[in-house]
């Protein structure tokens, strides 16, 4: 489960058709797979945390956005999370929500 409203270390790597997201300094990817998407003919922008037209945004805020011309390592990934000082977030337990909600009614 993912920490809310905590600091994260996130890196989309992608080697031909092959893409993986790894979190937090992980080796092993959170995702993979193969997604054959690029940039369409003649357009050179790239927009992280939305779109342009302010649709699908991120709810959240981004700090230090690197872009390589080369996959990075599980290694590499690995040495930017222990550089960037960032601790493992802590996950805040969750109330089911049935017993959340008995236990209003009852009360």
């Amino acid at each position: 489960m993912l920490a809310e409203k905590a600091w994260h270390h996130v890196v989309f790597v992608r080697d031909g058709t092959r893409v993986r997201v790894h979190l937090d300094g992980n080796a092993a990817p959170e995702i993979s797979g193969e997604f054959a998407h690029t940039l369409p003919a003649g357009k050179t922008s790239l927009f992280f945390g939305g779109r342009n037209d302010r649709l699908y945004g991120l709810e959240g805020r981004l700090d230090e956005v690197a872009v390589y011309e080369r996959s990075l390592s599980a290694k590499e990934i690995a040495g930017h999370y222990q550089a960037s000082g960032l601790k493992l977030p802590v996950v805040a337990a969750t109330v089911p929500h049935d017993l959340f909600a008995a236990s209003i009614i009852a009360a």
